[in-house]
């Protein structure tokens, strides 16, 4: 990937095997920290973490993804520090992005933003795609569960364990996460409870 040497088909093949290889790892995780989840043993270490550089590197991690899509990844951070888990926080958010990216709208915009809330901080995931119907906004959480609309989310890649990791790693912090409108497409809030 460093090579620049190398024709530009090798090196966007490089790029997509990287890509494809982080997804299989997310997946694993999320899987494992489920599991433990539902067993009360996924521990977070919380500490304040600095929300730029960790969006910073999703959006990094999830640049061929959103490419390939013609998606736009743009943020709009008004709070900089979020007291969270670091490898959590950063799951969170990638497996959010790369929800919002596979439902999103061809050429759509995906916005990641924070904010205030009460006692803490909101996370906001928002895409321009079909949007979660509202009989569905608890059950996306579940495992295995996922969305079909007919459109291109509806792929066998994924495998509705990501929505279920978020859920509980929230739980896990004492935080909790829900969907709203976007209007069109969906927002997903994740909140972050502030540290004692």
């Amino acid at each position: 990937l460093r090579d620049r040497s190398l024709p530009a088909l090798v090196h966007d093949a490089a790029h997509q095997i990287r890509a494809a290889s982080r997804q299989l790892g997310r997946m694993i995780l999320n899987l494992l920290d489920v599991a433990k989840a539902d067993q009360g043993q996924l521990a977070p270490r919380p500490a304040s973490q600095q929300l730029e550089s960790i969006v910073d590197a999703v959006r990094d991690e999830l640049r061929v993804a959103a490419s390939a899509r013609e998606v736009t990844l743009s943020t709009k951070l008004t709070v900089a520090n979020v007291f969270a888990d670091e490898e959590l926080l950063r799951r969170v958010l990638a497996n959010l992005v790369e929800n919002a990216i596979r439902y999103s709208s061809r050429g759509g915009e995906i916005t990641i933003a924070s904010q205030r809330g009460s006692g803490g901080v909101e996370i906001r995931v928002s895409d321009q795609g079909r949007g979660v119907p509202p009989e569905m906004r608890e059950k996306v959480f579940q495992p295995f569960t996922q969305v079909d609309d007919g459109g291109p989310a509806s792929s066998r890649d994924n495998r509705g364990l990501g929505l279920a990791f978020c859920k509980r790693a929230l739980e896990a912090h004492g935080g909790r996460i829900s969907i709203e409108d976007a209007n069109p497409g969906a927002c997903f809030v994740a909140f972050f409870p502030d540290g004692s």
